[in-house]
């Protein structure tokens, strides 16, 4: 027997190599069941296998949605990887579910004045924040885009009011590291730069000179279409329009594997709107505190004599406080604010198709037939579908904050003119014959004291208890509380 192997080793250097290398693909496959084990792969994999925190992060850098480019290896993998035929084979290879890997990514943009939230300042900010973006149970949104609606250094903060309140301050403190990542905040009124996609220039010209003027509508449908060009730079695939600080989006499920199964004709849905009512006339996180809503009108059935008394409740409510006020003032609703819902649309299409604002809850793709608007071009295969609200709906608190809030909200907003729901007129009315009249109005109008009344509109179907949110929003007291039980 020759000493040496065939490559001038010794045989006894040889067997240590090889024992050596057993030594190591035992290592390799015990660290391989612990990763599955911790990321909740299965344990009938072959091949390499890597924990949940390794495969996000090649996930970021080798999914071809993700920068990788379609010629490389890694793309070409992910792409035969992603193909029906190939799907379960790389599955049962790899060890884990690729549908991971073609969840949609979500955005949501917004309109903020920091100083009407008064001394609720962080708290509803945060409350907002984490649920729709950390919160097990909440959405799961990728990024949500903030733009002010107060621009540092005017006279009016000057005694300090909006160092308070400032965002930009509190987004890099310690209290909000979780958070940064996932936000952009913006300055609102810099609408200089705002795109005209869509638009003609007398219609860019009128939303453009009243956005100048401080109209809210104007400077949200301008704020838009920036969401849209920066939703797009950071790869995002659908973008909910103004879901605002006093809205919470309400899913069965987080948003990205809702809208991942949305066919690809389909660029634009409808989230109805549930309006939720103060029970207490203290300020509060109305997140974590207010349940009582009532339903959209296009849910509500008015099928008996008590479902009937129940809609007119609220009806009589407004008007008997309207005819103490300017004529025309109001007429009676079910809803204080609006309850056309609001829209998710695809960020890709709204580039490609030149889309652009139709008010500030929705968008207009060139062929759909709206109001107001007149275009050129017809695009066959646009459509528009409202959700089921049992699968995902916005849960609006218009004024669920204290009478003082109310107060103080529509003294802002003294020189609207786009908004012109009865309820608003009301409000405005109000507000020109002081405080007192827009306390009176909340206190009529807006807030139910009489719990026996809230379980008489649940019973006829008018009013809903809602707890998800409410719920979902514990979730950090949760992973605390079970912090120390460890």
């Amino acid at each position: 027997r020759r000493a040496n192997c065939a490559d001038g080793r010794p045989r006894k250097c040889r067997r240590r190599l090889e024992a050596a290398r057993l030594a190591g693909v035992a290592q390799r496959r015990e660290r391989g069941a612990a990763g599955r084990a911790v990321g909740g792969l299965p344990e009938g994999g072959r091949g390499r296998r890597v924990g949940a925190a390794r495969l996000q992060r090649r996930h970021r850098v080798e999914h071809p949605a993700q920068g990788c480019g379609k010629g490389s290896a890694a793309g070409r993998r992910w792409e035969r990887a992603l193909q029906p035929r190939y799907r379960r084979k790389f599955e049962q290879r790899r060890g884990f579910d690729t549908s991971v890997l073609m969840e949609t990514r979500v955005a949501a943009c917004l309109m903020l004045r920091p100083s009407l939230l008064g001394s609720e300042f962080p708290g509803v900010l945060r409350t907002y924040l984490k649920y729709h973006l950390l919160a097990p149970a909440g959405p799961r949104l990728a990024h949500i885009f903030i733009f002010l609606d107060e621009p540092e250094g005017e006279e009016v903060f000057a005694a300090g009011e909006y160092d308070a309140c400032n965002v930009r301050l509190w987004m890099a403190s310690e209290d909000a590291a979780s958070l940064e990542p996932c936000v952009t905040v913006l300055n609102g009124r810099n609408i200089a730069d705002a795109p005209s996609t869509g638009w003609t220039p007398a219609r860019h010209a009128e939303v453009l000179a009243l956005a100048r003027r401080g109209e809210l509508i104007a400077m949200q449908m301008l704020n838009m279409q920036r969401a849209i060009e920066l939703a797009s730079d950071l790869d995002m695939d659908w973008l909910i329009s103004n879901l605002d600080i006093d809205e919470a989006l309400v899913i069965t499920r987080n948003a990205g594997s809702m809208l991942s199964g949305v066919p690809s004709d389909i660029d634009q849905l409808v989230l109805l709107n549930h309006e939720v009512v103060p029970e207490s006339p203290e300020a509060c996180d109305y997140f974590r505190c207010c349940t009582l809503a009532k339903q959209n009108p296009a849910v509500v059935c008015v099928a008996t004599a008590e479902a009937e008394r129940c809609l007119q409740f609220w009806e009589a409510r407004v008007v008997a406080v309207g005819a103490a006020l300017p004529k025309g003032s109001t007429r009676g609703g079910l809803f204080c604010a609006y309850a056309n819902g609001k829209s998710v649309v695809r960020v890709a299409a709204c580039r490609s198709k030149g889309a652009f604002p139709a008010g500030s809850h929705c968008w207009q793709f060139l062929g759909d037939a709206i109001a107001g608007f007149k275009t050129s071009e017809v695009v066959p295969g646009i459509d528009r579908v409202t959700l089921d609200p049992s699968e995902a709906c916005i849960l609006h608190y218009p004024n669920c904050g204290s009478a003082a809030d109310f107060v103080r909200k529509y003294g802002a907003r003294q020189g609207e003119q786009w908004n012109t729901l009865p309820f608003h007129r009301c409000c405005h009315s109000a507000q020109l014959d002081g405080a007192g009249a827009l306390a009176q109005l909340f206190d009529n109008c807006v807030l139910l004291r009489v719990p026996a009344e809230a379980e008489r509109q649940i019973a006829a179907g008018i009013c809903i208890r809602v707890r998800s949110v409410q719920d979902a929003c514990k979730w950090e007291e949760h992973s605390r509380f079970l912090e120390t039980m460890d």
